[in-house]
């Protein structure tokens, strides 16, 4: 499984540990680290006991760096935030859930904290539309089943989810062509169309802290982010009405969107530096160069993308084999 961190290392590693030692399955943990500050690093470097640790040249953003992670044999994937904590048995749960039933799509947990509005109602176009100014706009939180029940809902939150590795593979994990936002809502979105259910387990239970790399970001550079998603997934899911979302999207764009003009990688870590004087722990911390990695713009480093990801992932496996829960 991958825990995806972005300068929440302390909280990464308890959740990484907290899922090693889930009970009722057998979980390997990576711990993806998408270019964190020097300190943050440094502590993935030294607390990284039992659990593998990858620290990325730079930063591929949530979807990027979880399909680049899930690379494995094990016949579930599971993907987190860093900022949660499972139960000792949500895990298990959730493996059951999606193993257990054949039309299952992804499967999340109850999000204790105040989060539960993080799994939602697929939005339609219109509601699409109105998120270009009102980026929460028809948000409805859904109502969580009780210990024994599950529910089903049109998006899991991508902060928690576990699917079949098979039908992972099928629909190509996430587009990482989202870098943040609206990545679990392509991925919720294909699957529905491919007649899955995306299911909510009332007795998985994960204590959520929610936005813990998210609210570091500044409100330009995030706002920017959004609209770019927004953008990408109407086009995929709705371009019908992309005519009409292009005034809507300059219009936000012009009123609360600016990029930093060093550019929205560099501004999340995504410019490529070394992270030196450091040597990994054998075993435990993989660092990997920016020539091994596909850069942030698009996704990919344009005609490189799988020639370099080819190359990162014969590294993970030479590392280790997986089998992810």
């Amino acid at each position: 499984m991958a825990v995806v961190n972005w300068n929440t290392a302390e909280l990464a590693l308890a959740a990484a540990h907290a899922f090693r030692t889930s009970t009722g399955v057998r979980a390997q943990v990576i711990v993806f680290d998408n270019l964190s500050r020097p300190e943050e690093r440094r502590f993935l470097r030294e607390g990284a006991d039992g659990v593998r640790a990858v620290l990325a040249g730079r930063n591929h953003g949530y979807g990027g760096a979880a399909n680049i992670a899930l690379k494995g044999d094990g016949e579930l994937v599971c993907v987190s935030n860093g900022d949660l904590l499972p139960q000792a048995d949500a895990l298990s749960r959730l493996a059951e859930a999606a193993l257990g039933d054949p039309a299952a799509g992804m499967v999340g947990p109850v999000f204790d904290g105040g989060t539960q509005h993080y799994h939602a109602r697929l939005p339609g176009p219109g509601t699409l539309l109105a998120r270009t100014l009102l980026g929460s706009f028809g948000r409805r939180v859904p109502a969580a089943p009780r210990a024994g029940e599950r529910a089903t809902v049109g998006q899991v939150s991508g902060a928690c989810f576990v699917m079949r590795r098979a039908l992972w593979e099928e629909v190509g994990g996430f587009d990482d062509g989202f870098f943040l936002w609206y990545d679990d809502v392509d991925l919720a979105r294909r699957l529905v169309d491919r007649g899955r259910r995306n299911l909510v387990v009332g007795s998985a239970r994960v204590r959520h802290a929610g936005a813990g790399s998210f609210a570091q970001i500044d409100s330009p550079t995030a706002q920017a982010i959004r609209l770019d998603s927004l953008e990408r997934y109407l086009g995929k899911h709705h371009p019908g009405w992309t005519p009409m979302a292009r005034p809507l999207l300059w219009l936000a764009r012009a009123l609360r969107a600016r990029r930093p003009g060093s550019g929205r990688g560099e501004a999340l870590g995504g410019a490529a530096r070394r992270d030196e004087g450091h040597p990994p722990v054998p075993g435990q911390v993989l660092e990997v160069g920016d020539d091994e990695v596909p850069g942030v713009e698009g996704g990919a480093a344009a005609g490189h993308e799988g020639e370099h990801r080819g190359r990162l992932e014969q590294k993970l496996e030479r590392e280790s084999r997986r089998e992810v829960a």
